[in-house]
C-alpha cells in the first residue's frame, strides 16, 4: 500500500476523495482497492486514518512526516518528495 499520491487534481482533490470514500465506508464491511488484497472494515478505516493524517502534514509542508509502518521505504520517501514538489507548485490549499 503506497502513500497518496497528488495527481493532477492536487492536494484539496485528493482530500475530497477520502472523505467520499469515508462515506461510503461506513456503510461497507469490506473495501476492495485498486490494488492489494480486500479490506475488512478496520483495516480500511486505518488506512483512511493514515492517509488523512499524511495528508494534513503534507499541506504543512512537513519534509519528513511519520509515514504508517510499512510505507516508510525508500520509494515512499521519494514519492513524498514528488508530492512536496506537486503541493509546492500549486501552491498550499
Amino acid at each position: 500500500m503506497e502513500i497518496p499520491v497528488i495527481g493532477a487534481g492536487g492536494l484539496d482533490a485528493y482530500r475530497a476523495t477520502l472523505e467520499r470514500l469515508a462515506e461510503r465506508l461506513a456503510q461497507a464491511e469490506q473495501v476492495i482497492p485498486g490494488h492489494g488484497e480486500p479490506l475488512e472494515d478496520p483495516a480500511a478505516r486505518r488506512i483512511l486514518d493514515e492517509d488523512r493524517a499524511y495528508l494534513e502534514a503534507l499541506a504543512g509542508a512537513d519534509p519528513r512526516p511519520v509515514l504508517p509502518a510499512g510505507r516508510a521505504s525508500s520509494r515512499q520517501r521519494q514519492l513524498h518528495a514528488q508530492n512536496l514538489a506537486a503541493v509546492a507548485e500549486r501552491g498550499r490549499p
